[in-house]
C-alpha cells in the first residue's frame, strides 16, 4: 500500500512541477470564487487554511476575504511529533518558513480550538472522488481532521482528481472537493 501511495505522489508531484504559474494563479482564483460564494464559507467563523507550497491551490484570496468579514483565521503549524496545531494570524507576515519549508505562523499566536463553526480548506497532491486525499505522507491532516468538528473542504485542480485512490483505515475523508471545474460532494 505504501509502495502504491509513493509512486502516486511521486507521479502527481512531477505533473504538478510542470504547471505554469500562471495556470495555478487561474485555477485559483476560480476555486476561490466557488468556495466563497459557499453558504458554509458564509456562516463559518473560523477559517483554517495553509501556505500554497509546490505549485498547491493558493488560499491567500480566502485569507483577505475572511480577514474583511473579520472571521478568525488560522494557519498549521507542524510539530515534531507529527502533530499539527493551528495558530491564528492577522498578516501573512506572521507566516515564516518552518518545518519543510512551509510557512508557518508563530506559537506565540492564539491557538484554535476546536468548534463546529469552522471550516477548514485542505491541500492535497490528488484527491478522489469518495473525498480521500493523498498528501505528503506523514499524516498531519488526517490527524487533525480525525477529531476536527467542522467542515473540511478540499481544493485541487481537476486534473489531480481521479475515480480512486489506494486508503488505509487511518485516512480521513473531506466532505466536498473543489475544484476549478467541478464540485464533488460526498452523499455518504
Amino acid at each position: 500500500m505504501q509502495v502504491e501511495k509513493s509512486a502516486l505522489r511521486q507521479k502527481y508531484l512531477n505533473a504538478r512541477r510542470k504547471i505554469s504559474k500562471s495556470e495555478i494563479d487561474v485555477a485559483s482564483e476560480i476555486i476561490f470564487g466557488k468556495v466563497s460564494a459557499l453558504e458554509e464559507f458564509e456562516k463559518s467563523r473560523k477559517i483554517l487554511l495553509y501556505a500554497p507550497y509546490n505549485n498547491e491551490v493558493s488560499t491567500y484570496n480566502f485569507f483577505e476575504l475572511a480577514r474583511k468579514l473579520s472571521k478568525q483565521i488560522y494557519f498549521p503549524k507542524c510539530q515534531a511529533n507529527v502533530e499539527m496545531r493551528f495558530f491564528e494570524v492577522s498578516s501573512l507576515s506572521e507566516l515564516s518558513p518552518g518545518m519543510y519549508g512551509i510557512s508557518e505562523p508563530d506559537e506565540c499566536t492564539c491557538e484554535y480550538e476546536n468548534s463546529s463553526d469552522t471550516l477548514c480548506i485542505v491541500p492535497a497532491i490528488c484527491f478522489d472522488k469518495r473525498g480521500f486525499r493523498l498528501g505528503y505522507g506523514k499524516g498531519y491532516y488526517d490527524r487533525f481532521l480525525s477529531t476536527f468538528e467542522g467542515l473540511a473542504i478540499g481544493v485541487v485542480m481537476d486534473k489531480f482528481m481521479v475515480d480512486y485512490l489506494p486508503t488505509l483505515p487511518t485516512d480521513i475523508r473531506v466532505k466536498k472537493i473543489i475544484s476549478d471545474k467541478n464540485i464533488y460532494e460526498r452523499t455518504d
